[in-house]
């Protein structure tokens, strides 16, 4: 299987593609026929030194302590101090969007478990946080 970064899906490869298509920036997963791969983690890894948030064009990495996006790559993570400062901040540009910040964070997965609500620190709005997990189980 390849990963699709338009659908944002792992996607049967078509024979000969390894051959034909592939490139070394490509995703790639060997999958045992019949298995559910919807349980496949995302397709993007963040060179292991992260996670992805988001999805499609919006997904940015969001890096482990002591790493950092190198300049104009969202979906990559780097020694900090080994690239080119990033020009925008995908992250700070979402705050609004995914409710997130820097301190302990809850995740709440969907069904495919998939990061979908994260809520930080420790003073909850109960209600919202209680409307957000209907929202999401209602999906």
């Amino acid at each position: 299987m390849n990963w699709n970064h338009t659908s944002w899906t792992w996607q049967q490869s078509d024979e000969g593609y390894l051959d034909q298509f592939a490139t070394q920036d490509d995703h790639l997963a060997w999958v045992a026929s019949g298995a559910n791969t919807s349980l496949l983690p995302v397709g993007v890894d963040c060179n292991g030194k992260g996670w992805v948030m988001g999805e499609g064009s919006s997904a940015h990495c969001m890096c482990d302590e002591g790493y950092e996006r190198p300049n104009g790559d969202y979906l990559s993570c780097v020694l900090e101090g080994s690239a080119d400062g990033e020009e925008t901040n995908p992250h700070e540009e979402s705050l609004g969007d995914y409710e997130i910040g820097h301190s302990t964070v809850t995740f709440v997965l969907d069904k495919q478990l998939r990061k979908r609500l994260a809520w930080t620190g420790t003073a909850w709005e109960l209600d919202l946080f209680v409307e957000d997990l209907q929202n999401l189980a209602n999906e």
